[in-house]
């Protein structure tokens, strides 16, 4: 199975290179090649009679301030490739106004709001239109307000490629591809839940759908299903991260075997949980009140939650959690790049907008590992349910069975007396050993339980023979099928022999009394009590050790009408009592 991983990872390695290398055509794009940040209140003019102010180096980021202006050079720009739009990372922004100047120094703007922005299909970028640009335009100024994302401003592009196509097809398949895994592992999450009802499984679903959410905002697939307004959606998008961060805090939890973690590092990553909902999901609204911060926050809220994941792991992983594993190959190559990530939002670097097709590969990798990782938890938990459930139906055996002899108890016959009675076992015969008490007197306890075993070893149970120990000397046999009577009374004579041979050391023979009633004909007709039943085979067993033991009687129940002829009555229980032959044994 890691083999197969591997084989993944290469591939989509090969797949990632082999799409940056054919992404772009011809096509012209020019980046800032300055950038300043003001305050509200200045003008373009202001702007550009301070040009000590630029800063043209690859660094100075900052979206602390509201308005940022970008200065792109145009004059590469030729007749066979005009520049033909304006764009951008996609961030929550307030406007974009676009500025071209002449060499002559006229100027020609155009304001866009954030409805006009157009999402592209092909990464989480945006398209506007330019201003006319002429053979003579020489320099186009972007001036941007409230741009929460300071990848809407290093990596934005003036582009002649009218296909609008920044990624290229590869790599956005290749994002397609990594949310078809996502969604299968969904539906496995999903399964796996409704089976053992077990929280991490749903936790773990809940970080798929989250990552679904992001990956389709940031690849710009979101794009084909909605048409809502890119700030929007871009918000949603953020959101989506920290719904999936949070929720990989609790699964982290939940999945990590018990006694494998501390009590403090499970305390630790529910409120890193809390923190990643409250904080982060704050600053990833986005609010044009917190422009100034928020943008850093945001990624900074993400450090603690990370610290305290990765702390966990490792801890979990000394103490020898397999499930850990599983989470620490998984989750490295998605903390990585979420750090490559967090780095290049808060300006440290700038980047390529490749590089975020290094979270999507990091994601793909995850969702493989970590679903061997669910699915081995999987397995143990139900491994240990079976087991638990195995000893369920011992302890539920033992109950119901005696252990000195290994048949049925009372416990285990009486909530069966209707299912057996369905299943034509009408004879019963109630079988007591004849001066029992007097074997256990003279010759111990020890010898009498052996005595016990030999009985029910002599009544020798069947498929149309049940045989149940009622009690002290006390069996009962439930019989169907033909000549039912005659098999009762042989297995009755059989204890004596049994005996004898069993436990050698008695000195005398151990004979046994029975009393035998047939209950077909009444079973057919009313409901009837395990108690009736009981009670009037006991009288059967009384009469027979009246009559000097080692012996047997018997009767058929049946019904009868007790009110002369013509006159309406209830049907009552009578006996039939028909004492059988050769009763002594």
């Amino acid at each position: 199975m890691l083999r197969l991983v591997f084989l993944f990872c290469a591939t989509l390695l090969l797949w990632l290179g082999a799409a940056s290398a054919h992404a772009r055509t011809n096509a012209i794009e020019v980046a800032p090649k300055c950038h300043l940040f003001t305050g509200d209140s200045a003008t373009l003019d202001g702007a550009l009679k301070s040009p000590s102010n630029w800063d043209c180096s690859a660094e100075g980021w900052d979206s602390r301030l509201p308005i940022a202006w970008l200065s792109f050079d145009m004059r590469g720009f030729t007749k066979t490739e005009p520049a033909f739009d304006f764009r951008a990372h996609m961030a929550k922004l307030r406007s974009v106004t676009l500025t071209a100047i002449d060499a002559d120094g006229e100027r020609r703007s155009i304001v866009h709001q954030p409805e006009d922005l157009s999402y592209t299909e092909t990464g989480p970028f945006y398209t506007v239109t330019l201003p006319e640009i002429r053979d003579d335009t020489v320099q186009l100024i972007a001036r941007i307000d409230r741009a929460h994302n300071i990848l809407s401003l290093s990596g934005s592009r003036v582009s002649s490629d009218e296909t609008m196509q920044v990624w290229s097809t590869g790599s956005v398949a290749l994002t397609a591809l990594v949310m078809g895994l996502l969604i299968v592992a969904l539906v496995l999450d999903l399964a796996a839940y409704m089976i053992l009802r077990q929280r991490f499984a749903l936790m773990h679903a809940c970080i798929i759908v989250g990552m679904l959410g992001f990956l389709a905002v940031s690849s710009g697939l979101v794009s084909l299903v909605s048409d809502a307004r890119t700030d929007r959606l871009w918000v949603f998008g953020t959101l989506c991260c920290v719904f999936s961060v949070a929720s990989s805090s609790v699964f982290a939890r939940d999945l990590i075997e018990k006694g494998m973690l501390p009590l403090q590092l499970r305390k630790a990553l529910l409120v890193s949980a809390v923190w990643s909902f409250t904080v982060s999901g704050f600053f990833g609204l986005q609010l044009h009140a917190t422009h100034a911060f928020d943008n850093s926050a945001y990624f900074i809220s993400f450090l603690p939650v990370i610290a305290i994941y990765a702390i966990s792991v490792f801890q979990a992983l000394i103490r020898g959690s397999i499930a850990a594993r599983y989470l620490a190959f998984g989750w490295a190559a998605v903390i990585l790049a979420v750090v490559e990530r967090i780095a290049r939002g808060m300006g440290l670097y700038v980047g390529p907008s490749e590089l975020d097709q290094l979270l999507h590969l990091a994601v793909g990798i995850e969702v493989l590992i970590v679903a061997l990782g669910v699915g081995h938890r999987f397995l143990q938990i139900k491994r240990e349910r079976d087991q638990a459930l195995q000893a369920a139906d011992v302890m539920e055996q033992l109950v119901l069975q005696d252990p000195l002899t290994g048949v049925m108890n009372r416990r285990g016959l009486e909530p069966e007396f209707d299912h057996l009675l369905e299943q034509g076992f009408t004879i019963w015969a109630l079988i007591d050993l004849d001066n029992f008490k007097s074997v256990n007197d003279e010759f111990g306890h020890q010898i009498g339980d052996e005595v016990l075993k030999a009985t029910a070893l002599a009544l020798c149970p069947d498929e149309n023979t049940l045989v149940v120990r009622i009690g002290g000397e006390e069996f009962i046999l439930l019989l169907r099928g033909a000549n039912a009577v005659e098999r009762a009374e042989r297995r009755r004579r059989a204890i004596t022999n049994r005996v004898m041979t069993a436990v050698p050391v008695l000195d005398r023979p151990v004979t046994a009394s029975m009393g035998i009633v047939d209950i077909e004909n009444v079973a057919k007709e009313v409901n009837i009590d395990f108690t009736i039943v009981y009670s009037r085979v006991d009288q059967l067993l009384y009469r027979a050790k009246e009559q000097g033991r080692n012996c047997y009687t018997h009767e058929r129940l049946s019904l009868f009408d007790p009110e002369p002829a013509g006159e309406a009555g209830a049907m009552e229980l009578g006996y039939d009592y028909r004492p059988a032959a050769n009763l002594r044994g």
